[in-house]
This record gives structure tokens, C-alpha cells and sequence, in this order.
């Protein structure tokens, strides 16, 4: 019976948890990471339309397309990566509260994230 009280109580407070706690992508850690994310987005865009590719790194972005990158912080902070293909790329934020949760932008797929607790 104590098995089962206890089991209960788990059950319980997992479901509570999961109520309460944005998903990943949701809540303000993440708005905040969409808009600190969008100026890059932005600027790899216009830098997309004038060379036909994607630059390979960030500072090919400064000046013309941006003045400066967005502040990372211990609690979150932006990755660009951009694989062999020069039509594509990856940014992702960071950022934690609860847990670590990652966000993932490409032209092609828009946003994704997932997250661990």
C-alpha cells in the first residue's frame, strides 16, 4: 500500500511539474532568444541575398550587415554554424531554467528546440 501512495504522489507531482514549467521554446528565456537571435537571422539573410551563400563565420557579417553581435551570457548564449552546404546554416541559442534547453534555426526548417531536465 505504501508502494502505491508513493507511485501516486510521483505521478502526481510529475504532472504538476509539467504544468507549471514552460516546454522548451516557451516562456521568456526563449522570447528572449528568438529576438536576440532574429538581428543575426536578419543580417545572414540580407548577406544571403548580395553573395548567393551563407558566410562562414560571423565576423564576415560586421560591419555592413550588422554593428555588433548580440551579448552572450553565462545563462544563454548563440552558435553559428554553417555545415558544407553554403545554402544552409545552423543557429542555435542556449539557455537554462529548468534544465538546458536548445533552440535550433535554419532557413529551411525555421525553429526548433528540445530540451533536458
Amino acid at each position: 500500500m505504501n508502494y502505491v501512495k508513493f507511485l501516486f504522489c510521483v505521478i502526481l507531482q510529475m504532472s504538476f511539474f509539467s504544468c507549471v514549467v514552460d516546454r522548451p521554446g516557451e516562456g521568456k528565456s526563449a522570447v528572449r532568444g528568438y529576438f536576440m537571435a532574429q538581428s543575426l537571422i536578419d543580417a545572414l539573410d540580407k548577406f544571403n541575398k548580395d553573395s548567393s551563400y551563407y558566410p562562414i563565420d560571423l565576423y564576415s557579417l560586421i560591419p555592413k550587415y550588422l554593428n555588433d553581435f548580440p551579448v552572450n551570457s553565462s545563462k544563454f548564449y548563440l552558435i553559428y554554424d554553417r555545415p558544407d552546404s553554403i545554402q544552409d546554416y545552423v543557429l542555435q541559442f542556449k539557455y537554462y531554467g529548468p534544465g538546458t534547453n536548445i533552440c535550433n534555426y535554419t532557413p529551411t526548417n525555421k525553429w526548433k528546440c528540445y530540451g533536458f531536465y
